[in-house]
């Protein structure tokens, strides 16, 4: 169940916006008054696709999954937000709507921004402006990127570039505790949970990979990088 919690001041989070620091200290205030702080359990929806697009969402702890729901029920899940990242959506400045769900992947704490009032501290300040539009330009060209990935790349080279992101951007480690779950990767895939597991174990058994339950060790990167070109 999701818990309304005390907010701790924007200055004083580790884990703050980069809005906060574009922004000027009349507005800081502003922002510190009127965010809400609320944390989610692993699992939770912080929001859902369809619904009304009413506050941007800016993790503070945890981690949290972007995903699309298609046909069937079936996910596809688009990328991993870590602390520090705001996510609102392309519905932000056109039908107010969320065109994908956020979701708490581990235990998770966020701050909600009125959207009203995030819009007007963008129109007003310049380099906020940009740098959110560098941002989102940023996260288009992954997803031009993820789409070529995962139409013209076959299974190995999809999962092989899964636990590359995985390694790089997530957990920033070789050797990572891999908090999505088997049926999360196959979704950040784009392939069943079972087909899945199949090739985690061929890459295993390879030797680029050692995997036991939810610890991952990458082996060998330069191999795991080759799969996924070739791939």
């Amino acid at each position: 169940m999701a818990i309304f919690t005390n907010s701790e001041r924007c200055e004083n989070c580790r884990s703050r916006s980069f809005l906060f620091d574009l922004i000027s200290e009349q507005d800081r205030e502003i922002l510190d008054r009127a965010k809400q702080e609320v944390s989610f359990n692993a699992g939770e929806i912080i929001f859902k696709q369809g619904a009304m697009l009413t506050h941007v969402v800016c993790v503070t702890t945890g981690l949290a999954k972007i995903y699309f729901e298609g046909l069937d029920k079936k996910n596809l899940l688009l990328r991993l937000v870590k602390p520090s990242e705001l996510v609102g959506g392309p519905g932000m400045f056109v039908d107010q709507r969320h065109h994908y769900s956020l979701g708490a992947v581990e235990d998770t704490r966020v701050c909600f921004i009125e959207i009203g009032l995030y819009r007007e501290l963008v129109f007003r300040n310049k380099p906020l402006a940009h740098e959110v539009m560098a941002r989102e330009s940023h996260h288009r060209i992954e997803m031009y990127e993820k789409l070529v990935n995962l139409t013209q790349k076959q299974m190995p080279g999809r999962v092989a570039e899964a636990l590359i992101y995985l390694s790089t951007q997530v957990y920033e480690s070789l050797k990572f505790h891999c908090t999505i779950s088997r049926q999360e990767l196959a979704d950040l895939t784009a392939m069943s949970k079972e087909s899945t597991i199949r090739i985690l174990k061929d890459l295993k058994e390879s030797g680029v990979v050692t995997i036991d339950g939810n610890f991952v060790e990458i082996i060998d990167m330069k191999g795991l990088e080759d799969i996924s070109q070739r791939g």
